[in-house]
């Protein structure tokens, strides 16, 4: 996604934009401001509002409607997603402030809860829903390969899905990518602990 890093910030710092975008994730790629409007119980002129924003930054974009009816504009997020990292370079906004709403509004979002919800209760929910949070003692060596084999594992799966979407917008092969294939929430968020000195001083060695 090409987005000026203090645009994207910006821009994206704020709960009901960050709604937005996982609820169009959530639409399967687009949605038009009442579907929007309707899943997130805001008003369409409010939603309306903070699309054409999202859309203003680049991070948002019209869609090709799925439908003849051409009444209402279609909107998905433009290129693979977002992507923010260490290597974002800003020199006017605080960036780890930014990330730290947008981790805010990704643990407490609605949107998220919903579905996951959905698929907790859904059949063979057990197996469907996996989540894993800990803090792990690695030497520089492991770090780099579970860092490593994390990317990996993320570049395969969005080859795959891009792979499968275009047999999505194949008439020929849509039925069977249909039949093969499901959607999945995937979240990975990973970074070294950084100890205080005093901390690490005076909390005693297991």
């Amino acid at each position: 996604m090409s987005v000026e890093p203090e645009v994207l910030l910006k821009t994206i710092a704020s709960p009901k934009r960050m709604s937005i975008l996982y609820e169009l994730a959530f639409q399967g790629g687009s949605a038009r401001v009442s579907d929007l409007a309707k899943a997130l119980g805001e008003a369409p002129n409010s939603v309306s509002y903070h699309v054409r924003e999202l859309a203003k930054a680049g991070i948002v974009e019209k869609a090709e409607s799925p439908t003849t009816d051409a009444r209402e504009t279609w909107y998905q997020i433009a290129g693979s997603g977002l992507y923010i990292d260490a290597e974002t370079q800003t020199n006017k906004l605080d960036i780890g402030a930014i990330l730290e709403r947008v981790y805010e509004s990704r643990s407490s979002s609605p949107v998220i809860a919903r579905h996951r919800a959905k698929a907790a209760n859904s059949p063979g929910g057990s197996d469907v829903v996996y989540g894993f949070l800990n803090v792990l003692r690695l030497t520089a060596e492991e770090k780099d390969e579970l860092t490593e084999a994390i990317q990996e594992a993320l570049d395969r799966a969005q080859a795959q899905d891009r792979k499968n979407k275009a047999r999505l917008e194949d008439p020929k092969t849509r039925e069977s990518a249909l039949e093969e294939t499901e959607r999945f929430y995937i979240d990975v968020n990973h970074f070294p602990v950084i100890e205080d000195t005093e901390d690490r001083a005076t909390t005693p060695h297991e």
